[in-house]
């Protein structure tokens, strides 16, 4: 499940899974999302029904500024939060240290979608390869330059995707990462 605004929006959004926090059957479970940006939180009326399919429930935050990031992990904490998802958007990103640094201090495993974080002390990140995005993007320049009008070319979704994981992080938060995850994993931080 993901909610990302438009790159255009310059926001991003995250997602909480609350304890009981389990790796199979999980059950019970409180989610929260968070956005900063009205397109992201206006996705995010689609993910009470979503998590109700799935058995969870989930509460939503706005967080437009440092401080309301601040309040909003304070919010997580309380609730109980097991695990956390942090969505991309420049407005996220550029307070990646924030965001790393505040699930380290209430102990909160969290998924990113950027790499850079887990390298910042994140534990792990799943999303979109940026190197093959850029390289995407350089064909479609290319295509362009060779005179194919922008309107022609088609829309592409990401088709490659990486696993990075923070092993020192897993074991300051007393998590065990399975075998069989780090195997699939592209980059691993130990």
């Amino acid at each position: 499940m993901s909610a990302f605004p438009p790159p255009t929006s310059g926001r991003g959004c995250f997602l909480v899974r609350a304890r009981p926090t389990r790796c199979r059957g999980q059950r019970g479970n409180l989610t929260a999302k968070i956005s900063a940006s009205p397109v992201a939180a206006k996705a995010g009326i689609h993910f009470p029904a979503r998590g109700a399919r799935l058995g969870q429930k989930i509460i939503t935050f706005k967080a437009d500024s440092e401080q309301e990031i601040d309040a909003a992990f304070s919010a997580i904490a309380k609730s109980g939060a097991g695990a956390l998802f942090i969505g991309a958007g420049q407005f996220l990103n550029s307070r990646r240290s924030q965001l790393v640094g505040l699930a380290a201090l209430h102990a909160i495993p969290a998924s990113y979608v950027l790499s850079g974080a887990v390298e910042a002390g994140g534990l792990m990140n799943y999303g979109a390869s940026q190197t093959d995005a850029y390289r995407r993007a350089g064909i479609y320049a290319a295509r362009i330059l060779n005179g194919e009008k922008p309107g022609d070319l088609p829309v592409e979704l990401p088709d490659k995707y990486e696993l990075s994981i923070n092993l020192k992080t897993a074991k300051a938060l007393g998590l065990t990462v399975p075998p069989t995850l780090i195997a699939r994993a592209e980059q691993v931080i130990e």
